[in-house]
């Protein structure tokens, strides 16, 4: 959603080629398109911009990503485990930034932390 809806084959080669500069063969760069699977480009603008809030509306959960001069959008989970009535928790957070041009992504998951925006969100930041 970050950038847009285009999810990318990750991949350690881009491409092999002769010494010549001959390509033989060249790794798929898309996996899929969220336009393809249903999603319209104002429904992808949507959950983009909830998650833009999460971290700089005015008491948003995720403060503790902001980064000074670059604008970071997340969106990050907590879900508790245990048998236990003292339950603890598993934590994550995937964020991306800069929000304007939707270049870098990242994330943090963290077992036995408090809640998603307290602790991974700081590690994500950093």
């Amino acid at each position: 959603m970050a950038n847009g809806g285009t999810a990318y084959r990750p991949s350690l080669v881009y491409q092999i080629q002769e010494a010549d500069g001959t390509i033989i063969q060249r790794t798929a760069k898309i996996r899929g398109i969220a336009e393809r699977h249903g999603l319209r480009e104002d429904q992808i603008e949507l959950i983009r911009r909830g998650m833009w809030r999460v971290v700089n509306d005015p008491g948003g959960t995720g403060a503790r990503a902001q980064i000074p001069g670059i604008t970071v959008a997340e969106k990050r989970e907590t879900a508790q485990f245990g048998e236990t009535a003292t339950k603890d928790n598993h934590t994550w957070f995937v964020a991306f930034a800069p929000y304007e041009t939707r270049a870098r992504d990242g994330g943090a998951r963290c077992e036995v932390a408090k809640a998603g925006g307290q602790v991974p969100a700081p590690i994500a930041r950093r």
